[in-house]
């Protein structure tokens, strides 16, 4: 039987408390002194079990909170079936008399996120080469391989030998094909699934080539270990008495080799702030009322909105203030070098270069939008320049203590991915400055 490594996680809220635990196959020698003691030598005083946990219903409490999810990070050798693993999982649960909600089930993870998780380094796995081809499993999946030949190289056909099911056959589909077990993903590699729950013990591709003659490339798969995770939600009983349950080879046939660390906490954070704006300008016989949004779960002093802006103005100021060369700090240093502070009076004609109009949140509502009334010279001038009426957004966060910074937010378009300036358009402004004009003569 293989060795199995166990890591063992419990989520408290949404920070996570790790423990790393490894299993040790029932034939594999015992330690020196996991037993008794050597002959002549002390016997050594054994650890004494924690007291169980006392029997308490679900949605109770006894070591931890009833939010406390328990995870179990597990590796084990290539042939370990998993419905092994949930049996000893089960009688170490069992026997420490712990609790938790919903069914025990094992989801495969990727060895690069088990490495990762592990040894805080991204340690992926070599392809192993055997005749020119290469087998490693994808960093990404639970069970997918990837198979390499020379790019000018062509697989007609995959057989692989399993423990059980003996010889299969795949033929590769193309690119982007669904469920098929054998996809190219590009000339030279191919993506595998082997047959679940059964063990590859040997290979062999036929591959072709234009001007030479079609050859078998065979050897033995690699052994690799498999990596699973182990939720169970609302944990409650005696963690120190499940991993010595987990450990003792009289609760289940292969004992698990526990180390615990306790003593690293996981907290999961977003950075994914994104706009979301409900509502446009408020136009009046010669004002408008620009405004923006307020950002959820993000502390914004201020709002700067560099207007009015045409479509291709509208591109200018992109590449202008998109820069790469500029950052977070460095933008709001250029934004101040043409900007109209909130206590400054607005005003804006057609012919104006567009500048950079702090606005600030209403006292009376805090949690409102942020806004600020500009005067305009001649609405129906601006309307006849300004076919569409353009702007950058960038939100400020500024604690007094460190320069001001941009905030980040999600650009609306995926492509574009996160930005510190936001364009928007609007197509139809010229359509609701007719309709304030008629609103304020009537």
């Amino acid at each position: 039987m293989p060795r199995l490594r166990l890591a063992v996680g419990a989520t408290i809220g949404f920070a996570t408390l790790l423990m790393i635990v490894s299993v040790a196959p029932s034939q594999a020698p015992k330690a020196k002194d996991a037993d008794g003691p050597k002959d002549g030598a002390e016997p050594k005083p054994k650890v004494k079990a924690a007291a169980p946990a006392p029997a308490v219903p679900l949605g109770g409490a006894a070591e931890g909170p009833p939010s406390t999810t328990l995870y179990l990070f597990l590796a084990t050798g290539a042939d370990e079936r998993e419905d092994e693993i949930v049996i000893a999982l089960s009688n170490a649960l069992k026997a420490s008399e712990a609790k938790f909600v919903g069914e025990l089930k094992l989801k495969a993870i990727s060895p690069g996120f088990y490495q990762e998780l592990r040894s805080l380094v991204d340690q992926v796995a070599p392809a192993a080469e055997a005749d020119g081809l290469g087998v490693r499993r994808l960093p990404s999946r639970g069970n997918d391989y990837e198979l390499t030949i020379e790019p000018t190289q062509v697989m007609k056909k995959l057989t692989v030998t399993y423990k059980a099911a003996g010889k299969k056959e795949y033929v590769p589909a193309g690119p982007g094909e669904k469920d098929a077990p054998l996809v190219l993903i590009v000339p030279g590699r191919y993506a595998f699934s082997p047959q679940a729950n059964d063990l590859p013990l040997e290979y062999a591709a036929d591959v072709a080539e234009i001007g030479k003659k079609d050859e078998s490339k065979s050897g033995q798969w690699p052994a690799t270990d498999k990596h699973y995770v182990v939720t169970l939600p609302k944990f409650v009983g005696n963690r120190e008495q499940l991993f010595e349950k987990l450990k003792d080879n009289k609760v289940v046939a292969n004992a698990f080799n526990v180390k615990r660390s306790d003593d690293l906490l996981f907290a999961f954070a977003s950075l994914n702030s994104t706009a979301d704006d409900g509502e446009g300008d408020t136009f009046g016989a010669d004002f408008v009322v620009v405004s923006a949004e307020n950002l959820k779960n993000s502390n914004v002093r201020r709002v700067w909105v560099y207007y009015p802006l045409d479509e291709a103005a509208l591109k200018e100021a992109v590449a202008k203030f998109r820069d790469p060369k500029l950052n977070s700090q460095t933008l709001c240093q250029e934004i101040r070098k043409e900007a109209v502070p909130f206590d400054q009076a607005a005003a804006v004609k057609a012919d104006d270069p567009p500048r950079w109009y702090e606005l600030q949140l209403p006292r009376d509502n805090p949690g409102g939008r942020f806004a600020r009334k500009i005067m305009v010279d001649n609405l129906f001038e601006m309307a006849g320049k300004y076919k569409t009426l353009g702007r950058l957004i960038v939100w400020e966060f500024d604690n007094g203590l460190t320069p001001p910074s941009a905030i980040s937010t999600n650009h609306p378009k995926p492509e574009v991915g996160k930005v510190w300036a936001l364009d928007r358009e609007d197509k139809d402004w010229g359509i609701k400055v007719k309709k304030a004009t008629e609103r304020n003569k009537k």
